[in-house]
């Protein structure tokens, strides 16, 4: 009987221990986004970028991770150092490259390097942009020490944001305080869900932020709203106000200037549609907004980082 009692409690601390490893093991797909760039400053022909992106998008993508942007971004970018290259005395003539290919994934926002690893390989093509391509076209993403790189890369992230909470949550609140509401929300929305701790900061204090946020652009619409309603501009000024949040300081302001305008031209039938005040939704309604809303700024962000070259100088030097 009592061996019995102690098989039945063995077997149930390990379907116990089982079921946390499997809740341990959520998909990476939506913890973690590694998103491939290729910077202009490479200056490879965009033939030849567009293959090197998509070895990173399969390296990548391969190996459990995500490069869809919008659920959280990192980055991988490339490195490409020529050994040597050459013209062969060949008819056709025929260009010969050696090059060591990097690849290093990052934080652009906080400029921090998780990993970086580099093959070397050989592209032969009649012409220089096409040895750079069959270069490209030759690395394969299937390959262990990629799947190792990407998987030591996971590990680093989840380390860095463990680590360094505080420091993110510190510059977040600087980058909110002078007004830069896109990169604050953008590197609040990067600290994976991994991160237990870290994330719900970042959740709770984004909802801070947010509202800071709101406050400030629905204020900017008023005062323009005001501008526009002082020139006689009625249709710029009820535009202006319908963009203003009932959720924002404000609000009660942007309702009295609305009922105003409304008194005072609301004999014209032509404008009484274009004249309703903003209705107010419903909490869960003002919540998907909101949401909406962090994500375009968000995206905005990246947007902006990944086009602006100088954003990726620091990696390369």
């Amino acid at each position: 009987m009592k061996k019995s009692i102690i098989i039945s409690v063995l077997l149930l601390m390990y379907l116990i221990s089982a079921g946390q490893n499997n809740l341990g093991k959520m998909n990476d797909i939506e913890r973690i986004a590694i998103k491939p760039v290729v910077p202009a400053k490479l200056d490879i022909s965009n033939r030849a970028a567009n293959v090197l992106k998509m070895r990173m998008q399969k390296m990548i993508s391969l190996n459990g991770l995500s490069t869809d942007a919008s659920r959280g971004c990192f980055m991988m970018v490339p490195r490409v150092a020529i050994i040597d290259k050459n013209v062969t005395s060949t008819a056709p003539v025929m260009h010969v490259i050696n090059a060591e290919v990097s690849f290093i994934i990052i934080d652009a926002s906080n400029r921090t390097i998780f990993k970086e690893i580099s093959t070397s390989v050989k592209g032969i093509g009649k012409t220089e942009s096409a040895a750079y391509t069959k270069i490209f076209s030759s690395i394969n993403p299937r390959a262990g020490k990629f799947k190792k790189f990407i998987k030591t890369s996971k590990e680093k992230i989840i380390e860095y944001y463990n680590t360094n909470c505080d420091d993110i949550i510190t510059k977040s609140r600087t980058l909110a305080s002078m007004g830069k509401f896109e990169e604050s929300l953008f590197i609040l929305s990067n600290v994976p869900n991994t991160c237990k701790l870290c994330y719900d900061r970042a959740n709770d204090i984004s909802i801070d932020i947010f509202q800071q946020y709101t406050d400030k652009s629905s204020k900017e619409n008023l005062n323009k709203a005001k501008n526009s309603w002082a020139k006689g501009d009625t249709d710029g000024a009820v535009n202006l106000l319908k963009q203003i949040s009932p959720d924002a300081v404000c609000y009660p302001e942007a309702s009295k200037l609305m009922d105003k305008i409304r008194a005072e031209v609301i004999s014209d039938r032509e404008k009484e549609d274009n004249l309703k005040m903003m209705e107010i939704k419903s909490a869960d309604d003002r919540i998907k907004q909101q949401e909406r809303t962090k994500e375009q700024l968000r995206m905005k962000y990246l947007e902006e980082l990944e086009n602006n070259d100088e954003s990726f100088n620091w990696v390369y030097e």
